[in-house]
């Protein structure tokens, strides 16, 4: 539960939302213009749902902060604060770098441009929340406010919350409800209830309400609500689609299997690629024991949305063979790694090797790259250990083990694993490239440089390989070469 003094408070509203006319003058209550995160790519993933977590923070401390519109760029969100008058904008920003996050709160008057006041907080990205209270906290101490403390936000919740704002962004508000569906947090329970109340608003789109209804439990209702409407759009030249989809996947929820294979069909019909309908279908070619038929209607959905996790967990289900059920719960793990579910996709790999346990070097190696890119080295290591061990030694994956060995300071350890990489494959260009990097930090940049010089040949836009090269040719003495190599100019042949 966030607590915040009474004074502090009193800070935010001034200071965040400082609503500074000139020298020594505040004007108290002033809306606070709150533009979208700007992020990375890896931590994009959590970007809405940073968003929605700061304005409930802002909102409790007593500041009016207002949600402002952009496209991802500082400029554009000073104009968009400075277009509707806001006379100060908080900028958050979320950038990362070998598994740390960085969180930036930064306070602007938009018309000018002016950076009033900013903080900045680090933390490995699995702890992202925690920075993003530090760099809070940090506004406030330096308006000379008393402390406040605010619970951090888990990473699970910010990636379930961001799952759901974009969902419900789409209009897909069964979607939206499913992704916070059973998570704990304030914040992710107070969106689960907004999403559940649009059930029962007349301006949400019947469809839509029924769907919902049917993912909070209230198939009852929801079939009170379309039934008679969809019966009469069966016998249409052009029904309502969405509606006779919604009835299908009522019935389904009612047990009306035959009825809900009618709708289906229907649909289909008329648009055989309904990705709903499709599944719907599936659905009930498994209720009515067709699992062959099953799986071969959702490995085509799988073929034309490969990243939607729950259509791999479905396979898992319906597979024919442990191999195969381990293979899809690989890949919605790694489905749900790429929006930071951590939990979920951890429960995926682990349910991989349960099933299947010759799945542990490809499911231990897909939990090492999770954990990596967390920014937690040591769980890394010990997964990529275990997937060396599991069968899983290939090039990658001992790359992987090595880029981490040496991050955690085990050089020769490191420098042993890769070459049992480049032993495999003499020119894998990830180890030779991490091989370069750790024979640069231990002083023996004469060796590195010419296998830098390869890697940075083969893929002049490897950043890491450039400023390795540039490192490794300025310890050996080759300075003008390195810092040419670091201003984009042309490096000489050798």
């Amino acid at each position: 539960m966030t607590r915040v003094s009474t004074d502090a408070r009193r800070l935010l509203l001034l200071a965040l939302a400082l609503a500074w006319l000139g020298p020594g003058t505040v004007r108290a209550q002033e809306p606070l213009g709150l533009a979208p995160v700007l992020t990375d790519d890896v931590l994009a993933p959590l970007a809405r749902g940073f968003d929605h977590w700061l304005v409930r923070q802002l909102r409790e401390a007593g500041v009016a902060a207002v949600a402002l519109d952009g496209d991802g760029s500082l400029d554009q969100a000073l104009a968009s604060a400075a277009s509707d008058g806001f006379a100060h904008a908080l900028v958050p920003k979320l950038t990362s770098r070998a598994g740390q996050a960085s969180v930036q709160l930064l306070l602007y008057v938009p018309d000018s441009r002016v950076l009033l006041v900013g903080a900045r907080s680090e933390a490995p990205i699995a702890n992202l929340g925690r920075a993003a209270v530090e760099a809070l906290q940090r506004i406030v101490e330096q308006t000379g406010g008393e402390p406040i403390e605010v619970t951090p936000p888990q990473i699970e919740d910010l990636a379930s919350t961001s799952q759901a704002l974009e969902r419900w962004n789409t209009g897909d508000l069964r979607g939206a409800f499913r992704a916070v569906q059973g998570k704990l947090s304030p914040t992710a329970m107070e969106l689960r209830e907004e999403i559940a109340e649009q059930a029962q608003l007349s301006t949400t789109p019947l469809p839509t309400r029924a769907r919902l209804l049917v993912a909070v439990g209230d198939s009852t209702t929801a079939w009170t609500l379309v039934g008679r409407s969809a019966r009469a759009e069966l016998s249409k030249p052009t029904p309502d689609l969405e509606l006779l989809v919604a009835a299908g996947e009522v019935m389904l929820a009612n047990e009306g299997v035959k009825e809900a294979r009618d709708y289906f069909e229907r649909v289909l019909a008329l648009e055989p690629g309904h990705v709903d309908a499709r599944t719907g279908l599936a659905r009930v070619l498994e209720a009515e024991g067709d699992r062959p038929a099953a799986r071969a209607m959702l490995a085509a959905v799988v073929s034309d949305a490969p990243h939607e996790l729950r259509f791999q967990e479905d396979l898992a289900r319906l597979a024919e063979d442990p191999a195969t059920a381990a293979t899809h719960l690989i890949a919605a793990g790694r489905n749900a790694a790429r929006w930071l579910d951590v939990a979920r996709a951890e429960e995926n790999f682990e349910r991989a090797i349960e099933t299947h346990p010759q799945a542990m070097g490809d499911a231990q190696a897909e939990i090492g790259a999770l954990e990596e890119r967390l920014g937690r080295p040591t769980k890394a290591r010990v997964a990529y250990r275990r997937a060396v061990g599991g069968g899983a030694r290939t090039p990658e994956v001992l790359t992987a083990l090595g880029r981490t060995e040496h991050r955690l300071g085990d050089s020769e350890t490191a420098a042993a694993t890769l070459q049992d990489a480049l032993a495999i494959d003499p020119k894998n260009r990830g180890a030779l490239r991490e091989l370069s990097v750790v024979y640069t930090d231990t002083g023996r940049a004469e060796e590195a440089v010419p296998m830098l010089r390869e890697v940075y040949a083969r893929d002049p836009g490897d950043e890491t390989a450039r400023v390795t090269l540039s490192r490794a040719l300025r310890a050996t003495g080759d300075t003008d070469e390195a810092l040419a190599l670091l201003s984009g100019e042309e490096i000489r042949d050798q």
